[in-house]
């Protein structure tokens, strides 16, 4: 079986939750249509969305066996209904919040070390963070008389 490792043994942080309604929904019709109990596939679920569980949905061996035994299920149907659950519902969940989470972090260590280097140099005046604005000297003066640059590079409103 797996080795039962758990993301913060493994520095992992997953950053989603789960859906609404996941409880409730049960497929019922269609070529797809679930061959179990409605119970049983709602204490799988109950498991599977405890939190404790919910960002590392792998049963361990023993969960396994004390859940077909539970349900009147084989070990194999259990392990079988987790990794579809994972493939079909968990897994999409995960790639979108990854995504997410990534577009927000800086693309590498030297683009985090860029920008605590500027931020400590606008903080102690070894630079002026006024030309990073839109306009650079004249968008900050602008800004700070509430006037618009004109576009040859003096403020209007001044001759």
């Amino acid at each position: 079986g797996k080795s039962g490792r758990r993301p913060a043994d493994m520095g992992v942080e997953v950053w989603f939750g789960l859906p609404g309604g996941y409880l409730a929904a049960v497929r019922s019709e269609g070529r797809g249509a679930t061959r179990l109990p409605p119970s049983a596939t709602l204490t799988l679920k109950r498991w599977m969305s405890d939190p404790a569980h919910w960002s590392f949905p792998y049963p361990t061996d023993a969960d396994k066996a004390e859940l077909a035994g539970e349900l009147d299920m084989t070990v194999v149907q259990v392990g079988n209904w987790f990794r579809n659950e994972r493939k079909r519902v968990w897994l999409p969940l995960k790639r979108a919040a990854d995504k997410v989470a990534n577009s927000l972090v800086p693309s590498s260590v030297e683009d985090i070390q860029a920008e605590v280097q500027r931020q400590g140099d606008i903080a102690s005046g070894r630079i002026d963070d006024s030309a990073a604005l839109p306009g650079g000297a004249a968008g900050a003066a602008a800004a700070a008389t509430g006037t618009a640059p004109s576009g040859d590079g003096r403020v209007a409103g001044s001759r």
